[in-house]
């Protein structure tokens, strides 16, 4: 993925009045900052930043959720 990117992926569970049916992952340059700034706005920090990938870390990625509860991703790639 490239800078400005965002990704869509299907959630498999039904809908239930706590989770979204759509998951946004959104790529940002600077994990902290993306984080302090979705704090800033009223947002709230659901899991902390951590690596990701099959073979090695490959993505930084946390957690985030909107003013309503709505959970998406922000990821840098690291490769």
């Amino acid at each position: 993925m490239g800078d400005n990117s965002i990704l869509l992926q299907l959630v498999p569970e039904e809908k239930t009045p706590v989770k979204n049916r759509v998951h946004l992952d959104i790529t940002v340059q600077d994990i902290d900052l993306a984080i302090d700034q979705v704090i800033g706005l009223g947002g709230s920090l659901v899991r902390p930043k951590g690596t990701y990938g099959p073979d090695g870390p490959r993505l930084e990625w946390a957690i985030m959720a909107d003013p309503f509860g709505n959970e998406f991703c922000i990821i840098r790639d690291i490769l």
